[in-house]
């Protein structure tokens, strides 16, 4: 059962913007992402990306390692993020959660995997936060998450209602719905 969330969309909205600014505000040096470098392709040189590359493996790494010390996932990924600077979306996802958590907002981390239709394993994957779910939503099913629910993806910079944000999405990773699957799931880490 989802937590039930009583603000309307632009609350929520807002809720999200004010979680982005306090990530933001925790985090002042910034951090850096390779699936954004890639997706937009701001970086022509490959050694510079292969950089990027390692220090997200790094962090997963760390992060890998506290869990298994017990350590929560939010309090993992923070330590990790520090450590590096580099936080690709499903950590930025889960410091947003932690920053909605902090406000007694419920949310949840989804994770959406785009595949090319009739394949086994995803060509891309994303993960962003969402608040304000209705409380009958099934993660799989976009359409049943709500009028209320809103985006937190702190890695696009998009913060907009359910719908609006997964056409966003669409764009940015050229979704093509005749030649590809989108699988939703709760959660990343």
């Amino acid at each position: 059962m989802l937590n039930i969330n009583f603000c309307g969309l632009k609350e929520n909205i807002y809720e999200g913007k004010t979680a982005i600014k306090a990530v933001k505000e925790k985090f002042p040096e910034g951090f850096h992402s390779d699936t954004y470098y890639r997706m937009f392709e701001s970086i022509p040189q490959k050694s510079i990306l292969s950089q990027y590359e390692r220090e997200i493996e790094q962090t997963r790494d760390i992060i890998s390692y506290r869990k298994r010390l017990g350590i929560s996932k939010y309090e993992a990924v923070e330590y990790a993020v520090k450590r590096t600077g580099a936080a690709n979306c499903g950590e930025q996802a889960i410091l947003i959660s932690k920053a909605l958590n902090e406000k007694d907002i419920p949310n949840k981390v989804i994770s959406m995997n785009i595949y090319k239709k009739h394949t086994s394993f995803p060509t891309e994957s994303h993960a962003f936060c969402v608040i304000g779910l209705d409380d009958n939503a099934e993660i799989k099913n976009p359409a049943t998450w709500g009028k209320d629910a809103a985006i937190v993806d702190m890695w696009s910079n998009i913060v907009a209602g359910a719908q609006d944000a997964l056409k966003a999405f669409q764009k940015i990773f050229k979704i093509n719905k005749e030649k590809s699957d989108v699988i939703f799931m709760n959660e990343f880490f």
